[in-house]
């Protein structure tokens, strides 16, 4: 075969000729081709031979390929999905070959069954929720909480720190022991004597010496780093700590972003035969309803455009109809899609789009009304979901807390259901996306609950906790879990368990007014989730870890800096305050003043304040004095 079919320079995409001509050729004819020479086994390395690939098998085996990738993905792990479940539509496909099937699916899902995705009060909710947020007296929240703001870091952090602020020569862990014990507690500066500028700013205003306060670390969100999914953060009692998560959106992060990254891919599974889940998880008020569907004054469509405030839960939904119409479209797959919108409200369950009417008084009947499809809609158009959300808003139970004047008071669950059927074999697939938009974690003592807002923050505290225990139940692969603790996880069992596919964000606030609420969501988030940390809990390099990052981004804005700054030329009136009668200078004054020339460094405004921020906290964190 000759050689030079095969480009020395691989493009984007094939070309035509060489499509059409592997169209002819079945799977095991592509791969062996690809063994004939080194030139034809480079094929697999063109950045268009897999998304070929899936094309073929998307229309071989009537599965369904995006036109679009989502965020994250390959070409190439798109086709082992869709390699995966090839058989799909096999009406032939006996018991013994669908369980080795499942059991294939199974192995394939290790590591992303479930993916937790971390997400920052969003700013603009942040702006909306502002004024209400806190509705506590914020003096007496300050008194209350000031012990557990205060955060003293471990022995081997603590010196791993004092090394940091010797950069020009190493000092070892026995000569920091000194220093710190020398200095009697924290220490006060990156010096060993305490210097004379230091003593005199010591003394207060009557002359006397002030106590020597203790540096203390404050409970917070140190550092986030949204390429690594990394979040650091001091807690009592562990000092300085590291979470790691699949992804981290970021406070000015899109609901695009959050779409493209998290909830496409569920979608292109859910037409591929897999049940989904896609949850939301966090304290009251920090965003979980706005992440899922929209603001309270936002619509879903406008002329047929999406509004690009409208969460995951529109966007999953208005996806999943086009998809639908395409498979219609296409003659071999029969597609019908329904929505079910209910509400797990002090372990009853109520369907929102039947005026809230309760269903089922045991969690077995209210599971199987749900799932047997008596609470389905159809759905055909984006109007049909419009007006189905709309209808399940004003059924929620809300109610005002200290925390938020818009709380929803239950847990409550969408349920996409999915039923296709292929046209050349007869049959049919039933796949389910399940959507929970999760009632907020709450701090009883903070949210002030009495009376019914205190029994509704009980119940929704017990379904989280049985939430937990069946998350880790399937991360340990334990024979029993435990479902039926709950109704909301008896509701969810279909889309945590077997081979489906979780994705869960966890909602947190980086206010530390909120640290102790934040470090609970992330350690639920680390609970559910299989991503090995990239840190040892009490490694003190994560100190310099810490330190080292805030260098890197302070070189990086300087550089910015330097490129951005312009000297500008300005001319500014002055004005003399005081001038004497008759004077030369009282007449500038009535001219309107004397016109002088000067010059300013412009144009980096903003980055001098971002470098400025990061400059107090390296120094917050190092222990030097201003």
């Amino acid at each position: 075969m000759n050689h030079a079919l095969v480009p020395a320079t691989l493009p984007e995409d094939p070309p035509a000729w060489l499509l059409e001509m592997l169209g002819f050729l079945s799977f095991a004819d592509r791969a062996a081709m690809l063994s004939v020479n080194k030139s034809w086994a480079q094929l697999t390395r063109w950045p268009g031979w897999w998304k070929a690939q899936c094309r073929f098998a998307a229309e071989h085996f009537n599965l369904f390929c995006p036109q679009i990738l989502p965020a994250s993905e390959t070409w190439l792990g798109f086709f082992e999905d869709l390699w995966s479940v090839r058989h799909l539509w096999s009406g032939k496909e006996n018991a013994e070959a669908r369980q080795r099937r499942e059991d294939s699916r199974l192995q394939d899902l290790e590591g992303q069954r479930i993916q937790v995705f971390a997400r920052l009060k969003p700013a603009t909710q942040a702006t909306m929720d502002d004024a209400q947020e806190l509705a506590l007296d914020k003096g007496e929240e300050e008194e209350k909480d000031a012990e557990t703001k205060a955060v003293m870091l471990p022995l081997h952090q603590r010196l791993a720190l004092i090394k940091l602020q010797f950069p020009g020569r190493e000092v070892s862990s026995r000569e920091a022991l000194q220093i710190l014990q020398r200095q009697g507690d924290w220490f006060q500066g990156a010096k060993l004597e305490e210097s004379e500028e230091t003593s005199e700013s010591a003394k207060d205003d009557d002359g006397g010496e002030k106590p020597a306060s203790k540096q203390m670390f404050e409970f917070k969100i140190h550092n986030v780093n949204e390429a690594d999914g990394n979040i650091v953060m001091t807690c009592p009692n562990v000092g300085i700590r590291s979470f790691d998560v699949n992804g981290i959106f970021g406070e000015c992060t899109s609901q695009d972003a959050v779409y493209d990254r998290i909830g496409r891919k569920l979608v292109v599974d859910c037409l591929n035969g897999w049940n989904g889940t896609l949850f939301v998880y966090g304290q009251t008020g920090s965003g979980k309803t706005y992440t899922m569907y929209y603001g309270p004054d936002d619509g879903l469509c406008t002329d047929g455009l999406m509004s690009a405030k409208v969460g995951l839960v529109p966007r999953v939904c208005v996806d999943m109809l086009r998809a639908v119409e395409q498979r219609n479209e296409s003659k071999k797959v029969r597609a019908d899609l329904a929505l079910s919108y209910v509400e797990v409200y002090n372990e009853q369950v109520f369907d929102l789009l039947r005026g809230g009417q309760a269903v089922g008084r045991s969690s077995v009947a209210a599971q199987r009304y749900v799932l047997s499809g008596q609470a389905q809609m159809p759905v055909h158009t984006h109007r049909d979901v419009e007006s189905l959300l709309r209808t399940g808003e004003e059924s929620k139970t809300k109610a005002a807390t200290k925390m938020n004047d818009r709380s929803t008071r239950g847990h409550t669950l969408i349920i996409m259901t999915l039923k296709q059927r292929c046209l050349r074999t007869g049959a049919e697939v039933e796949s389910h996306l399940f959507m929970g938009d999760l009632g907020g974690s709450e701090r009883l003592e903070k949210s002030k609950a009495e009376g019914q807002n205190l029994l509704e923050a009980t119940h929704i505290n017990m379904g989280l906790l049985a939430l937990k225990k069946v998350i880790a139940a399937l991360n340990r692969s334990q024979r029993h879990i435990p479902y039926k603790d709950s109704k909301l996880t008896m509701l969810m069992a279909a889309g945590l368990g077997g081979s489906s596919r979780t994705r869960a964000v966890v909602c947190v606030n980086s206010d530390p007014r909120h640290a102790a609420e934040t470090l609970e969501t992330l350690r639920f988030g680390e609970e559910c989730s299989l991503v090995k940390n990239r840190r040892r809990e009490n490694n003190a390099s994560l100190v310099g870890d810490l330190v080292r990052e805030i260098d890197h981004r302070i070189k990086e804005l300087e550089n910015v800096i330097r490129n951005k700054e312009k000297w500008e030329t300005v001319e500014v009136r002055r004005v003399d305050a005081q001038v004497e009668q008759g004077t030369f200078e009282e007449t500038l004054n009535a001219q309107g003043g004397e016109m002088v020339r000067t010059t300013r460094l412009v144009g980096a405004e903003e980055e001098h304040e971002q470098l400025q921020r990061l400059h107090e906290r390296r120094r917050q964190l190092l222990g030097i004095a201003n």
